[in-house]
């Protein structure tokens, strides 16, 4: 197995910055010439705070914690037209998640995230699977065309993989981490 480093991270974390940076130089523009002195200083202060809370609105994605093992993971959809690979510490170092936003709670998914260069398929591809995108479309939910199975989602460089399509996992044995998905 191999071990995790941070920086596998530092591009998703980049991308993070930037899009911050870039919502407080739109504002900035938005506001700018509006008003002068105190009033624009309170608008540019404004226009950090909505930076600020938009990038807070993203879900929380936890990083692998430092010098974790890595295994690749396998798994795949239930008529296995789909088959995946997928680099992931083990579970007990990074808990899958139980969302309870509508779609998780509908579909009774589990997530272990990751950064999106961590999944390939083995067997198919995105362009062969149904996709599904609901709400602010920052994620897209991909299935199997065939059997319906839901195989994971990816949005904003990251992915959530659905940890039932594991091959051999029980899924009664794993400590789940719970967010509020329905507050996103």
């Amino acid at each position: 197995m191999a071990r995790y480093h941070s920086s596998l991270y530092a591009e998703e974390s980049a991308r993070d910055q930037a899009w911050a940076a870039f919502i407080t130089r739109t504002l900035t523009l938005l506001f700018h010439g509006k008003s002068s002195g105190p009033l624009l200083t309170a608008h540019l202060n404004s226009a950090l705070t909505l930076s600020r809370i938009l990038i807070r609105s993203l879900p929380p994605f936890s990083k692998y914690p430092e010098d974790v093992e890595v295994k690749t993971w396998t798994g795949g959809c239930h008529c296995r037209r789909f088959t995946y690979e997928y680099d992931h510490p083990l579970l007990e170092a990074s808990p899958p998640t139980s969302c309870n936003c509508s779609i998780c709670t509908q579909k009774g998914e589990l997530h272990a995230y990751g950064p999106e260069s961590a999944f390939r398929f083995t067997k198919g591809s995105f362009d062969e699977a149904m996709a599904y995108a609901w709400g602010k479309k920052r994620s897209t939910r991909f299935f199997c065309p065939t059997c319906g199975c839901q195989l994971m989602w990816r949005g904003m460089g990251r992915v959530g993989v659905n940890v039932r399509t594991f091959d051999g996992i029980d899924v009664d044995k794993l400590v789940l981490k719970h967010i509020d998905g329905r507050s996103f």
